[in-house]
């Protein structure tokens, strides 16, 4: 995940630059939502998600086809790679990103909320169609994956995507079944999140819904409830912090940072004193 290697100590002395960056973005996002939602309709409705779900192998040249065929297989093979870096170029930094955490929230009890980031996964935008379902990489909004599932079109999902066991962590939402949730406060998405994935059995692997899909645990900003929430996971990475007052704002924001798995203890000792 972007920016995990950052080192500097936690700080807790009066209000910072991250601080100030926060509650700008807490004022901005206000002004900001018409534009955020108007460009997540154009996100959920164009052409691009339509047919996600629509990418056949456009070459298919038997051995005993004629030069004419061969070279129309090469044109619509190109014209399908065309296609493809432009859907990918539109689907890239379609993620909200962390920043260090370089000084403690002001509110940081109560006001935020943790999720243990998981070792050994790939940060990906999820995106499906009626016939499958997309994973992308947020760097370049390459495709990482795809597979069948038991999700309802039209839903984007933040997630992080485990090949090695076939597991599809999901960290955040933006739409479910064509509803936009961008706007949303943290805390009602999380909530509505691990409802909607739980509500239904989505972790069953079958020829439907061949990945688990599962929310990663989230909890408020205590020791014993990370603890617990970091036991479910196979391993922890880092740490997410996230604004419960934040929409879901795509870039990097002060409002969701991440924390070195190794530094977590600093942080909560920080906190007690």
């Amino acid at each position: 995940m972007e920016g995990t290697t950052h080192r500097t100590s936690v700080k807790n002395r009066g209000k910072s630059d991250q601080e100030k960056r926060r509650e700008e973005a807490l004022r901005s996002q206000q002004e900001a939502r018409r534009s955020v939602i108007n460009n997540a309709r154009r996100i959920t409705s164009i052409e691009d998600v339509a047919i996600e779900g629509n990418f056949t192998d456009m070459v298919n040249v038997q051995t005993d086809q004629t030069m004419m065929e061969v070279s129309s297989a090469d044109a619509k093979a190109k014209r399908q790679e065309a296609i493809e870096a432009k859907r990918s170029t539109f689907w890239k930094d379609r993620l909200m990103q962390p920043e260090p955490l370089n000084d403690i929230p002001s509110d940081l009890k109560g006001g935020w909320m943790c999720v243990p980031y998981p070792v050994e996964t790939e940060r990906c935008l999820i995106i499906t169609t009626p016939n499958i379902t997309t994973a992308r990489r947020s760097s370049d909004g390459t495709i990482f994956c795809r597979f069948r599932s038991r999700l309802p079109p039209n839903t984007l999902l933040d997630a992080a995507v485990d090949m090695q066991n076939n597991i599809v962590y999901v960290l955040d939402l933006m739409s479910w079944n064509g509803h936009l949730y961008y706007d949303c406060s943290t805390d009602f998405r999380f909530f509505w999140l691990n409802n909607k994935l739980t509500e239904e059995d989505y972790t069953s692997v079958s020829r439907n819904n061949e990945f688990v899909i599962s929310p990663l645990p989230s909890c408020e900003v205590d020791w014993s409830d990370l603890n617990a929430a970091a036991t479910r996971l196979k391993g922890v990475q880092s740490v997410l912090l996230y604004s419960k007052a934040t929409h879901y704002t795509p870039g990097v924001t002060p409002l969701m940072c991440h924390v070195e798995v190794g530094r977590v203890q600093e942080l909560f000792d920080q906190l007690m004193q």
